[in-house]
């Protein structure tokens, strides 16, 4: 059974989730904010990180890839086609036109490519593709969850006015998502804290 944990990101409040197996010491992060609640979690569950898995590459979703990185140098950051190349440039991940952080380059090449239907090597976790709120946006299902990122977040206003979104695709996907988690009764688990 996958064990989920979650951490309310300073940016945002966007939020990173931490799935691993009980009984198993890999672990799996969807998406990357905060670093240090990461590296606590990680000792003292006694993990190893294999992956991030990355639900889109807007800056508040990928700000700490790069500390992380650093200190974890064996995992791979996981994204679609659109992502990686967003990763490499400030205009696309948005981080280059926000005041309050410094821009945000990738430095490492440890990025593997998702596609739609693909699982996450090692792992049952299944890649969906829905674009629409940005270009490189990948939702994950596995087992009685729903990780979507900002595709889908319940009760929120979707958002589609970033320079790669795609509006019709927006709407489609977040529809899909709704009638997946609804018709397979899963639990979502959105890119952002919401309080209600």
């Amino acid at each position: 059974m996958i064990k989920v944990d979650n951490i309310i990101n300073s940016i945002f409040t966007s939020q990173t989730y931490l799935l691993h197996q009980e009984g198993e010491d890999s672990l799996y992060l969807i998406d990357c904010g905060d670093v240090r609640p990461i590296e606590e979690y990680i000792l003292s569950h006694h993990l190893i990180l294999k992956g991030v898995l990355l639900t889109h590459t807007h800056f508040d979703h990928i700000y700490g890839l790069n500390d992380l990185v650093s200190k974890y140098q064996n995992c791979t950051v996981y994204t679609s086609e659109n992502g990686k190349k967003s990763l490499y440039d400030d205009r696309l991940n948005m981080s280059g036109y926000q005041s309050q952080v410094e821009p945000f380059i990738y430095h490492y090449d440890n990025v593997s490519i998702l596609h739609d239907e693909d699982f996450v090597p090692g792992t049952n976790i299944k890649v969906i593709a829905t674009p629409g709120h940005d270009w490189s946006c990948l939702s994950y299902q596995t087992d009685k969850y729903l990780f979507s990122g900002d595709s889908y977040i319940p009760d929120t206003r979707l958002l589609f006015h970033f320079p790669k979104s795609n509006r019709k695709l927006a709407i489609e996907n977040r529809a899909k998502l709704i009638s997946l988690a609804e018709s397979e009764h899963l639990q979502v688990m959105s890119g952002h804290y919401i309080n209600k």
